[in-house]
């Protein structure tokens, strides 16, 4: 490598964003030139095994791997409302779901409302929980450890066909990782009562 594609890609490892490394590195002010070029670069194998050495450098001391950012991908990619929701059109028991489930519940409030009618009382649990949107934090993981481009540049790069084919790749490792999961410690609990989170995908009421 030259100094200044060294530069490029050492750039490019802390920002995720190889368009703009390039137009910093070698003062390209066109866009489109610097996103051709840089991906050029990219393409090179000896940039692509420095890119993998430090992915590695950055597993081992971080504990972070490729694979473990695309399973929490996954969970998230592909939760949906419904999952939460039995038969009865009832929110689930949250503190019984499994880990996978839980992993894309940003928070969970709930509330007991008593109606009372005469001498008849009823008492009711209203549940509201809402989904995680974790595309950011997860992309700037990848991001930091070299493993992809931005969300962004790889949608930009691919063709309808490559988007459905990594869609099924995502959903494939996905339903892996749910016959295979790990350690179960429990993550919800009903009795929470203030956890809200400003990250809002869906809410659904019980």
């Amino acid at each position: 490598m030259t100094v200044k594609q060294l530069a490029f890609v050492n750039r490019y490892l802390v920002t995720g964003n190889a368009t703009q490394s390039y137009m910093d590195v070698y003062g390209v002010e066109s866009k489109e030139v610097a996103n051709a070029n840089a991906y050029r670069l990219l393409a090179k194998q000896s940039i692509q095994d420095y890119i993998k050495k430090h992915q590695k450098q950055m597993e081992k001391k971080t504990g972070i791997t490729v694979e473990k950012v695309i399973a929490e991908l996954a969970k998230i990619g592909f939760s949906n409302i419904q999952d939460y929701i039995t038969d009865e059109n009832t929110v689930e028991d949250l503190s019984k779901i499994r880990r996978r489930k839980a992993a894309a519940v940003s928070s969970v409030k709930t509330k007991k409302r008593i109606f009372r009618k005469g001498d008849e009382e009823t008492e009711t649990i209203e549940t509201e929980f809402r989904l995680y949107d974790k595309i950011s934090a997860l992309e700037k993981i990848g991001k930091h450890l070299g493993a992809f481009f931005s969300i962004k540049e790889l949608v930009d790069n691919l063709t309808e066909q490559q988007m459905l084919d990594l869609a099924n790749e995502l959903e494939k490792r996905m339903y892996q990782s749910y016959e295979n999961p790990t350690n179960n410690n429990s993550t919800t609990n009903n009795s929470i009562n203030e956890n809200t989170i400003n990250d809002n995908e869906q809410t659904a009421i019980k």
